[in-house]
Order: structure tokens, then sequence, then C-alpha cells
């Protein structure tokens, strides 16, 4: 019913790729890049030396600017790693912008360090940006593998037919998910949760992006 669109050429969030991803078929876009070792290790040092959560919202003509504020808040300075991480944020805010048309947005910079959404949902919203930058990425499955409440409406996600099935993206893959609100997917959404932290994992880092 619902389809995943891969993207594996460097430099593909372009707006071809973009048109492709908001085709009425497509519930799940994923874009496939190489790591930014430099970032990895940045955020690393972040959290471990106490860094919170970054969350803001921006209009869409001020984002450049809201994200500077908000890493300042944060405790960024002239440092090119700081630099490199507003660089990235920056650019996957237009991204998403492209994607929904949003003129405001939500950004959160995540770390969780405990169970998150780990059961199989598709979110109440019209659409969502994710990418993980450390630990394990969001796990995912096809529409035809999801068991789904008969009569409810909205339908219910009751779980997976075949854990064998369910995905997970990378880190540094860039995923847009259409939730239940989104007039392509009928109510639907995609369906994904959040992994387990394997042992000896304290923490993963996600970057989210939501239609205000």
């Amino acid at each position: 019913m619902f389809k995943t669109l891969y993207f594996y050429e460097p430099g593909s969030l372009n707006p071809q790729a973009i048109k492709l991803a908001q085709h009425p078929e497509v519930s799940l876009a994923i874009w496939r890049r190489p790591a930014l070792p430099e970032l990895v290790s940045f955020l690393q040092v972040y959290v471990l030396a106490g860094g919170a959560d970054i969350c803001f919202e921006s209009s869409l003509d001020q984002l450049d600017q809201t994200v500077i504020n908000a890493l300042i808040q944060a405790g960024a300075s002239r440092d090119p790693d700081w630099v490199l991480l507003h660089a990235e944020i920056a650019k996957l805010g237009q991204v998403f912008a492209a994607l929904t048309s949003a003129r405001a947005m939500r950004i959160e910079l995540n770390i969780v360090t405990g169970p998150h959404c780990t059961r199989f949902h598709a979110d109440y919203n019209l659409s969502r940006l994710l990418c993980t930058y450390v630990g394990p990425g969001t796990q995912w499955t096809s529409h035809k593998n999801v068991n789904w409440s008969q009569g409810d409406t909205p339908a219910r996600v009751l779980g997976v037919y075949d854990e064998s099935r369910v995905q997970q993206l990378e880190c540094f893959e860039v995923a847009w998910l259409k939730g239940r609100l989104h007039h392509d997917v009928q109510g639907y959404g995609q369906v994904h949760r959040s992994p387990d932290l394997p042992i000896g994992q304290p923490f993963r880092i996600l970057l989210k992006f939501d239609q205000i």
C-alpha cells in the first residue's frame, strides 16, 4: 500500500529527490549519507561533559539565526565543531521545509538515556524528519508487516507479524516519515519505534524536526 524510497548518492538531498519523496505512495524516504566522524566525536564529548537536550522552535525565514541562538544558549563558541553542528541543523531544517512547505518547525537534538517510544507506533502528526548521530537508529517496518486493529478509527498498531522484517536506520541516515495526519497515508502513518539501548551504550543522540 505504501512504499519506502531510498536515496544512495552523495548530495542526493536535492529538489529532485524531495519531489520523489512527496509522492502519495511514499510513506518513508531515507537518504543514505556518510558519517562525519568529527561531529560524532563532538556530540559524544558534549553529552559526557553534561550537555543537555537542545529544543527550540523557529520560523523558516529566521531558521539560520534561531539555530545560532539556540546553540549559544547550549554553550556554543566559534569552535569549528559548533560551526559544523550549526550547518548540519540548518541544512536539514531547509530540507524539512522543502519537503513539507512548513513555515515553522520544532527542532530537538535529543539525548536519549532510557526507554523511549519502544513500542511500534505511527505518530499523530503531519510528518517528522529524523537523523541519529550516536547509538542505534530508529527501527521501522513496512505497512504490510503491521498488524492493524480492525474497526477502529483510526486503526491502532497491535504489533508486527514478522520481527525479522523490521529494519533499522543507520547513523547519519536522514529519514522523513509521514504521520497519521498526512493526507497521503489515510490515517495510518509510517510505523516505527525507538530501539533499546544495547549494553555498554549509555545514550543515543538524534535530531528531530516537526511541523508546528
